[in-house]
This record gives structure tokens, sequence and C-alpha cells, in this order.
């Protein structure tokens, strides 16, 4: 008897021999020990399907419901309502969610005061900044203007003392010209000792306090 196992754990039977020892022996085998995974935690397999009904409940009677109609009705009706009331608050908690929740109205209601709240600071912030720029170009003017001021003060007065070093440097020049007209040369050298020996100066005098002067020759 050929037994193919199959990827689910069952086996499969082909021209089953009832009196084979391996079917007995599988007839007697607790699958209900063999555990297998089920949503994550590990589960008994059900009995299989072609084990019968054990002797236990073999003879067991059903159940028998001696409920009244009444009260059956009365529970369809409550439940009914359970499940009306269960409803509605189930739509009132979604309708709730959809208001205030991140994709609700609310929330596109608070997106559109954020956006309009931003736009409004951008506006804002850019009047500002057109304000601090008109003062700015303001102070640099004022600055510039200042700064040209100074500039042609500091030109006027380097001006100044260049006129009056051109000036002292003149009359410098001109001084050491005249100094130059009483030097002796070879020319004059004659001359200036006839003047000097006929005009002869002295330096050894003195002055008292009463401003006589005494010749020392």
């Amino acid at each position: 008897m050929p037994i193919t196992p199959r990827k689910s754990g069952c086996v499969s039977f082909h021209a089953i021999d009832s009196g084979h020892p391996l079917f007995l022996q599988l007839l007697t085998f607790n699958f209900q020990s063999v555990p297998r995974r089920h949503r994550g935690n590990v589960m008994q397999h059900r009995k299989p399907r072609w084990i019968p009904l054990a002797n236990s409940t073999l003879l067991r009677p059903p159940a028998q419901d001696f409920t009244p109609q009444s009260e059956h009705e009365q529970m369809n009706v409550l439940k009914v309502a359970y499940n009306e009331r269960l409803s509605a608050i189930v739509q009132y908690l979604y309708e709730d969610y959809l208001i205030y929740s991140d994709v609700g109205e609310a929330a596109r209601e608070a997106a559109r005061r954020e956006q309009k709240e931003h736009e409004r600071l951008l506006e804002e912030n850019q009047r500002d900044n057109q304000r601090v720029a008109a003062l700015r170009d303001q102070r640099q003017k004022v600055e510039r203007e200042q700064r040209e001021k100074e500039i042609l003060q500091k030109v006027a007065e380097k001006k100044r003392l260049d006129e009056q070093k051109r000036q002292e440097t003149e009359e410098l020049v001109g001084e050491v010209i005249e100094d130059m007209a009483n030097l002796v040369t070879m020319e004059n050298l004659v001359e200036n000792i006839e003047k000097a020996l006929d005009e002869p100066l002295d330096y050894e005098y003195a002055i008292d306090l009463q401003g006589h002067i005494y010749r020392g020759r």
C-alpha cells in the first residue's frame, strides 16, 4: 500500500487495505497529540474525520432548550436594539473621527487656519523687511554723506597743510638764496677781505643791567 505524505501533515491512502497492520496502527494513533502552528501559537490538531464518534458521546442525547418562545422573541428584540444602538455609537465615533482626526474636517480647518496664519506672518515679515531695508538705506545714505563730508574736510586740510608746507619751503629757499648771496666766492674774495678790514667786528663786549655796552677794544 503506497503512502504519500502531504505538505499539510496529513497522509493520503491509495488502495486501502483494512487488514494491513499499518492501517490499524494509524487508526490507533492519536493525531490530536501532533502540534501545529495556529496564528503564531502552537495548537493541537482536531480529531481526524475518519475517526468515529467516541463511546462516551455516542449515546449522549442532544441538549434541549426549554426557554419559552416569548423570551426568545424578547432576546431578539433586545439584540436588535443593542445592535442598533451599537451601530449608532459606532457611527457617531466614526463621524467624530472624521471630524477631529488628522484627515478630518477639523484637521483640514486647522490646516487652513495654520496656512492662513503662515501667509499672514510671511506678509508681515515682508513688510518688516521692507521697513528695515528703507531704514537701512536711509542710514547708509546719511553715513555716506557724512563720510563724503569727512573726506572733503580731510582733502581740504591736506591741501592747506601742503600749501603751508610749500610756503614754508619757499620761505626757507628764499632765505637760503639770500644767505647764498652773502657767501664768499672767488670773485668777491678780495672785496670781502677789504670790507672786513675796514669794518672790524668785535664780539668781546658786555652789557650791564642799565643797558650800557662796554666794548672790549
